[in-house]
């Protein structure tokens, strides 16, 4: 295909000193955004804006090896013969545990997410100019990511699927590279990342398999799709071995967004090739258009990589839920890395189809992805309407930190849904549950804030505070709607 010979002569990148330049403006970028994303980080923390699903169960299990806690999560606290990894399998997660011996602190967690999500804008620039040819493309696409509507959402969510963005970009880029060694080295990180991304990288495997006019990629493709299946297997197998089951049972996985189509893989399966009328009504759908839209549609240049977004974004689209199925959050993770590498293809080709000023017709399409990045982060994202700007965090705010002080470092502490991610983590940490009170030392609780997670759970509040009131607790602190209590006839052991 000549589109695809005029890039590949055009992508070596020089050297001297427009490389250098390059690089200096990639690092001025990433600093930049690097600055504000923690800016925004740290003050959605400081604003008590960080919960117990998306950070506090998350530093519960990464922490847990360090405090003698295992891999227990507190959504499901000691399931019997279970733990986190039968829930979701990722291993990578363990990376991190090393960092609590030194910052035991949920913005520990939090840091290491946002370094990954900017981080990750570096290999994705790299690898755009050497796909295109063109180093301004290789910044606005940065740019383009670094603010895109999606990947904002993602990260404002505070889940760890944004650690797999440099993995997937590194593996893009060593692929553009033929570096075999880099690639696998990249494409296990995303695989230990979560085991949902075994299912991303088999698509991309078959992505490659469909360039037939780059045969020479074919061998990749085999490898990617073998290692995958192999990958997808094994964690299956762990998160068996780790109580999947058990974990099913107790209400703590997301089968049931599928309930109404099969409670197996082979069952969703079947109902989507037997109902192609309710999936496609659920697939085709706004939120879709929205995210190619986020991209400049560029994806849709190539029609070998166009559909790879869409179906990273199907198991999602197609559920019960229908929050779901807005692509509300970090729910677009499976689809934003694809929705870059389709842009970036897309942006490929289009430039090969302008020849006679290529570095004209570059410029011009990077101005348009910065002003697409630039627009889109202005915008409120898909994390609760929330924009991603600095948080305001008020004298109110501050109290918590000195109120977390009073709280020995070894002792057993429930805490409500809002207040969980302040207290450092510990061998036992737990949320502000019925089944809990009798087990802890310390209660915290923010009054002014009912406890989200108890919303749907009918009178269990009630029961709760009449079970504390019936034990010997004592208020420890108590100011501007928070209070401390402490367990006066406490000897270690539940009464």
């Amino acid at each position: 295909m000549e589109t695809q010979d005029n890039v590949q002569a055009t992508s070596r990148p020089s050297t001297g000193h427009p490389d250098r330049l390059f690089h200096a403006l990639l690092a001025l970028l990433l600093l930049g955004a690097g600055a504000w994303y923690l800016w925004v980080q740290v003050t959605q923390f400081r604003a008590l804006e960080v919960y117990l699903a998306d950070v506090g169960s998350f530093v519960s299990v990464i922490a847990g090896p360090v405090h003698g806690a295992g891999l227990q999560t507190p959504v499901a606290w000691r399931v019997e013969g279970a733990n986190y990894f039968g829930i979701h399998f990722q291993p990578a997660l363990l990376a991190l545990t090393p960092l609590f011996l030194v910052a035991n602190h949920s913005l520990t967690f939090l840091v290491a997410l946002t370094l990954a999500a900017v981080g990750a804008a570096w290999p994705l620039a790299i690898w755009a100019r050497r796909e295109t040819g063109s180093r301004a493309l290789g910044l606005g696409f940065a740019a383009l990511y670094l603010g895109n509507h999606f990947a904002l959402s993602m990260q404002l969510a505070n889940h760890p699927e944004s650690l797999a963005m440099p993995g997937f970009f590194c593996a893009f880029l060593a692929l553009r590279a033929r570096r075999p060694v880099l690639y696998g080295l990249a494409v296990l990180w995303v695989l230990m990342v979560k085991e949902d991304f075994a299912l991303a990288m088999f698509l991309f495997g078959g992505a490659l398999l469909a360039q037939r006019d780059r045969r020479e990629l074919w061998p990749w493709a085999a490898a990617t799709m073998g290692g995958t299946v192999i990958w997808g297997a094994f964690a299956v197998a762990m998160m068996a071995a780790c109580g999947h089951a058990e974990m099913a049972a107790a209400g703590a996985t997301a089968s049931a967004r599928f309930a109404s189509m099969g409670d197996s893989v082979p069952e969703i399966a079947l109902y989507a090739l037997t109902h192609p009328g309710v999936v496609a009504a659920r697939f085709f759908s706004w939120p879709l258009v929205l995210l190619y839209l986020s991209v400049l549609a560029l994806p849709l240049v190539d029609w070998r990589t166009a559909w790879l977004p869409a179906l990273g974004a199907a198991p999602v689209l197609i559920c019960d839920d229908a929050l779901l199925r807005t692509l509300p959050y970090y729910y677009s993770y499976l689809a934003l890395p694809f929705l870059f590498y389709g842009a970036v293809r897309g942006a490929a080709v289009l430039k090969a189809r302008f020849p006679g000023r290529p570095a004209l017709v570059a410029k011009g399409f990077a101005a348009a992805l910065l002003a697409a990045g630039a627009v889109q982060s202005a915008l409120p994202t898909r994390t609760d309407g929330r924009r991603h700007v600095p948080f305001e965090v008020t004298e109110r705010d501050r109290l918590v930190p000195e109120i977390v002080t009073l709280i020995p470092a070894d002792a057993t502490v429930a805490v409500q849904y809002d207040l969980f991610p302040q207290v450092p983590p510990r061998e036992v940490l737990l949320p502000m549950r019925l089944a809990y009170v009798d087990q802890v030392e310390y209660i915290l609780m923010n009054q002014r804030r009912f406890p989200s997670d108890l919303a749907d759970k009918g009178d269990e509040f009630q029961q709760m505070v009449a079970r504390i009131n019936a034990l010997d607790f004592e208020v420890a602190f108590e100011a501007e709607g928070f209070v401390l209590l402490q367990r006066g006839d406490w000897d270690g052991v539940s009464k």
